[in-house]
């Protein structure tokens, strides 16, 4: 039993405790050989791509909706000037059977 006793001492680590993080996943920096590179990013720089980006794309929205209105405003243009065509004909056609329709002579028949 006691050489059980002196053969267990405590572990003392080998690496100076200066040397070793805590939290290692808490480092700016990669803390392993295999680690990923971690650059900081200039917020300023971040932020104008983001907005130039945003800018780009909101212009482009807008030029399609343009687009699309004097797409629709031609159709419109379009179907007004069919419409009072074919308005102006369906009401001579009416206008033509309802004077045919005069013409013939009804007589009312009792029962």
């Amino acid at each position: 039993m006691k050489q059980d006793k002196k053969s267990k001492k405590a572990f003392v680590n080998p690496i100076d405790p200066d040397k070793i993080a805590s939290n290692p996943h808490l480092l700016p920096y990669a803390h392993t050989v295999g680690g990923a590179v971690i650059k900081p990013e200039d917020t300023g720089k971040l932020k104008g791509r983001a907005l130039s980006a945003m800018n780009q794309q909101t212009d482009m929205q807008l030029s399609q909706i343009y687009e699309q209105m004097q797409f629709l405003a031609a159709q419109a243009q379009k179907n007004s000037s069919q419409k009072n065509h074919f308005g102006l004909h369906l009401s001579n056609r009416i206008a033509l059977r309802a004077a045919d329709q005069s013409c013939l002579s009804l007589v009312p028949q009792s029962g």
